[in-house]
């Protein structure tokens, strides 16, 4: 289809062509076929994740002829998802259904006249949910999984019948003749864009400088770059002078100077030109060599950017944000990276330019930038440079720390970017947070609040609200009341859904016996839809039976069994799912990673459930014997097919503190993987290879601040009951200039270990030196470790935050 698209329409039409699948061998096929069509991977269940994490853009989305093997609820999520993408869908499957209420299994007859049963959606329906309001229905000759076409969209479309000689040309044979010609076009497909692929233009490098009203401007680009840009100078803003660099000595010849430190006298840069992929890293080793930070604007094509932010509520005492020049570590990017970083809150901004070597980390003091912030705040980073990620994503997260009367917790950041459809829903249980208070923060990164983000309707439990935000305001926050004493029950819900693409974070905050009590995370957990989906009903499949006789486990979580003396407790919580799951397979691990016992297990209260809790489910085996435990949900005493049912668990993780109580929370990343085999209908969440050939590549801070500790709790787990691969791992620690020291360890399958970190570098404090932070990436190249970063202090506070890679 793509190519007949280009044979007959190349000449008169830019394509360029976006292909999502779930089978790599199909994408494998297209890649080769056409080298510049633009492939992602994905379900309908991660369909979602990949739009939240990949900037994806079309004017026609295609669902060509893959629903009719789905359950309902997987065509609705990807019908959902690709709203967020285009404005206009093409549906090729069976229509037979088109006008119903409900999927159903229909009996139909194929163009040969042969009978055959097949899974009919109510696309009309469906399409609306979506926010498609004009559907057109139009019938084709039956053929393997097709039985017509829906159009549908946002904007008005043809009449059908002239939609209905489009494809009945369509149908002739040249066209399909063309469609089997491999390079049949007139001039090649462009390459499809980074998903952070960056063209700032001239408008937009006068508006940065606008902004920031800087009189005087360095220009670092060839001629006729420096006389395009000073035209658009002189029309818009007379009184800014430019001053005039170039590496061409051609350019010498006409005026222009060679690069030197004056070029940082003026209050900004501006790199254009032919060369600006040399002169860029070129001007920030002259900003490292003197000193002198400058915000530079560069005017380019395809260049890529990355971005990071994270928010807080009012109530917060304080908060510490570490942002880490990781470019090198994953992308060796040896050049210094220049940022732009953002503090706000509901009326004041704050901007600072930072330079970063390889390898080095700044602490950001929230309470320094925003000395009389005012309720809720937001830090956001920005930086752009002619390569990054070489085109992977667009991510770049602090690691952050917040107080409140001693208490601490730990944040990983988001990477919001502008979105204009998007939109932000999640419900979350009431039964994994505590008595006191919850607050989402509703951050506004860009500044760009619209009609469709002003609405905040809220679910507090039965009760549901809508709060209005401030249009004048870069930041606002939501308060519920958590469970005011009373007992938390099963499926108590609370969470938000706005108009706007962006990710809040929920903090909660409880006082006992005089003290204060902080756990936060970013949001996680289903749409609103869940609040009045039916029951999944689809029945344990074949898939799931066999994964089961050859002892591999889906959606495992394994639980560490900290000793007492550590004076830590580790939970977990799956109480967001949907459906509710109750009942479980536990299986429990020796110190050492021997099996122990198998038993199934009912989960008869809501809440988090602590691993001493576990422990007492069972008496055969000897308390302390037991290491780890292995929580998966059992699909074959609950009769679901988890992946049918489109069952994807929300799972909370938690550490506290035993003595005092204290908890974290960070979302609990589960244990799939290490399997040593592909399983194609459930492949690991980064790469389907990565259960061959997975490693590890985590990241997170380090900090040595007077009555704290930081450890890395780090898990040699798999869904592989038989997986037996000792791993052997690396921590590197990175002091706040980037110099570095290492320390080797290694974890036998099926066991954690809770490495403290001044414990593994005997020098930890002298090594971080004054500044007292810095950072911890820990690899492995034979295995896929969960790690978790963990951080206590002397108020007896716990912080909890899973690690994370590039």
């Amino acid at each position: 289809m793509f190519r007949s698209l280009e044979y007959h329409l190349g000449d008169r039409i830019d394509f360029s062509f976006v292909g999502i699948d779930v089978d790599r061998r199909a994408l494998g096929f297209i890649l080769a076929k056409m080298p510049g069509v633009e492939l992602y991977e994905a379900d309908a269940i991660r369909l979602s994740e990949l739009l939240d994490e990949t900037l994806i853009t079309a004017d026609i989305a295609v669902v060509f002829q893959c629903c009719y093997a789905l359950a309902g609820q997987d065509t609705d999520q990807i019908l959902k998802g690709l709203s967020r993408v285009a404005p206009t869908v093409v549906v090729a499957d069976h229509i037979d259904n088109c006008f119903g209420v409900e999927s159903s299994v229909m009996t139909l007859r194929d163009a040969a006249d042969r009978v055959y049963e097949a899974t009919c959606h109510p696309f009309a329906h469906l399409l609306a949910e979506a926010g498609y309001t004009n559907v057109c229905v139009l019938p084709a000759t039956p053929w393997k999984g097709l039985t017509g076409f829906i159009v549908a969209s946002r904007n008005p479309l043809p009449p059908c019948t002239q939609l209905e000689e489009h494809i009945a040309e369509a149908a002739q044979p040249e066209f399909a003749e063309a469609a089997n010609k491999r390079h049949a076009i007139r001039k090649a497909a462009p390459a499809a864009a980074p998903v952070n692929s960056v063209s700032p233009s001239i408008d937009e490098a006068l508006n940065e400088i606008a902004a920031r009203r800087c009189r005087t401007v360095s220009v670092y680009g060839d001629r006729p770059f420096v006389e395009t840009f000073r035209t658009a100078v002189n029309a818009t803003m007379a009184d800014v002078d430019t001053v005039w660099f170039s590496g061409s000595f051609a350019d010498v010849e006409h005026g222009a100077r060679v690069l030197d430190r004056t070029v940082l006298s003026s209050e900004c840069v501006v790199v254009g030109g032919p060369l600006a992929r040399l002169y860029h890293p070129r001007l920030l080793r002259l900003m490292a060599r003197t000193g002198t930070v400058r915000p530079v604007f560069p005017v380019a094509e395809r260049w890529e950017f990355c971005v990071g932010q994270v928010s807080f509520p009012g109530e917060i005492d304080c908060a510490r944000a570490y942002l880490f020049n990781h470019f090198q570590e994953y992308f060796a990017i040896r050049d210094p990276i220049l940022a732009r970083l953002e503090a706000y809150d509901r009326h004041t901004k704050h901007e600072r330019w930072m330079l970063l070597q390889p390898g080095e980390t700044v602490e950001v003091k929230l309470e320094e930038l925003l000395p009389e912030r005012s309720g809720p705040a937001a830090l956001s980073v920005y930086t752009c440079a002619p390569v990054l990620t070489r085109g992977r994503h667009f991510r770049w997260r602090f690691c952050a720390d917040a107080e409140w009367g001693g208490s601490i917790t730990t944040l990983h950041g988001v990477h919001d970017i502008p979105h204009a459809t998007g939109s932000t829903e999640f419900i979350q249980s009431r039964s994994s947070f505590g008595n006191g208070r919850l607050v989402f923060t509703l951050p506004n990164h860009y500044d760009d609040l619209t009609d469709r983000g002003l609405a905040v309707e809220c679910v507090d439990g039965p009760r549901v609200f809508t709060m209005t935000r401030d249009r004048s305001s870069r930041i606002d926050q939501v308060e519920i009341p958590l469970h005011n004493g009373k007992e938390p029950i099963f499926g108590d819900y609370i969470g938000c859904r706005f108009g706007q693409y962006t990710t809040p974070y929920w903090f909660s905050f409880e006082e006992r016996a005089g003290h204060k009590h902080l756990s936060a995370n970013h949001i996680q957990g289903h749409s609103f839809e869940f609040l009045t989906k039916g029951a999944p009903s689809i029945p344990l499949g074949d898939l799931e039976r066999a994964l089961r006789d050859h002892d591999i486990v889906t959606w495992p979580y394994c639980v560490p069994v900290l000793p007492v003396e550590s004076g830590l407790e580790v939970g977990l919580s799956l109480d967001s799912s949907w459906p509710v799951l109750r009942e479980f397979m536990l299986r429990f691990y020796s110190r050492d990673g021997r099996m122990l016992l198998g038993q199934p297990w009912t989960k008869s209260r809501p809440g988090l459930v602590y691993a001493d809790e576990l422990v007492g489910t069972q008496t055969a085996v000897p308390t302390s014997e037991i290491g780890m435990i292995l929580v998966s949900p059992d699909w074959a005493r609950m009769n679901l097919d988890q992946q049918k049912n489109g069952i994807s668990p929300i799972v909370d993780l938690a550490v506290r503190y035993r003595e005092s109580g204290d908890y974290d929370i960070t979302e609990f990343q589960n244990s799939w993987r290490n399997l040593g085999v592909m399983v194609d209908q459930m492949p690991h969440w980064i790469h389907p290879s990565n259960h061959l050939v997975g490693g590890t590549n985590l990241y997170g801070r380090a900090v040595a601040r007077d009555g704290w500790r930081v450890g890395a709790l780090l898990v040699n787990g798999s869904g592989n009951l038989h997986h037996d691969v000792e791993i052997e791992y690396v921590v590197k620690l990175f002091d706040a200039a980037g110099r570095l020291c290492e320390a080797k360890r290694s974890i036998r399958p099926f066991t954690y270990q809770l490495v403290w970190l001044d414990e593994l570098f005997p020098d930890f404090r002298r090594h971080l030196g004054e500044a007292g932070y810095g950072a911890i990436v820990i690899r492995a190249r034979d295995g896929d470790l969960n790690g978790q970063l963990v951080t206590v202090n002397n108020h007896q506070s716990v912080s909890l935050q899973h690690m994370w890679g590039y």
